[in-house]
């Protein structure tokens, strides 16, 4: 019993000293993207449910926490915003829960092009396939392919 507890605490010291090594790259890979990052970036998020996650879709204006639902878009916006407040950065979701790519596409020219995003997060696909199974969607892998 005694060896197993020297091997786990040699384990877990082993690997807090690697941990703490690659801290001083982590901390210059952070420093050098804060560098790196242009200023007044538009960043749009787009996408279905996941992108949407429970956004007020009312509060459409750029960094509006509301606008940003409670998922992954809210998370790297808050991330964004708090570590680069200089950088005016302008953030949008405009994932709609429930869409295909097909209703991606009909609403690009009013939810991405007009907003002229310079980096688009696309999240979208998982509906195409399971609402062939559940709402007698008839979309096929072909219609899929097309409309992306």
């Amino acid at each position: 019993m005694k060896n197993l507890h020297r091997r786990s605490f040699l384990r877990k010291t082993a690997l807090a000293a690697i941990g703490a090594a690659g801290l001083p790259l982590y901390v210059q890979a952070h420093q050098s993207a804060q560098k790196d990052l242009p200023e007044n970036l538009t960043i749009l998020f787009q996408g279905d449910s996941i992108t949407d996650a429970w956004r007020h879709k009312d509060r459409y204006y750029p960094n509006d926490a509301y606008g940003m639902g409670n998922g992954y878009v809210y998370q790297i916006v808050a991330h964004l915003l708090g570590n680069y407040p200089g950088k005016k950065l302008r953030c949008y979701n405009r994932g709609i829960s429930g869409n295909k790519v097909h209703q991606l596409a009909e609403r690009w020219e009013d939810d991405c092009l007009q907003l002229k995003p310079d980096i688009l997060s696309i999240l979208i696909g998982v509906n195409d396939f399971w609402h062939t199974l559940s709402h007698n969607y008839k979309g096929t892998v072909k219609t899929y392919n097309k409309d992306f």
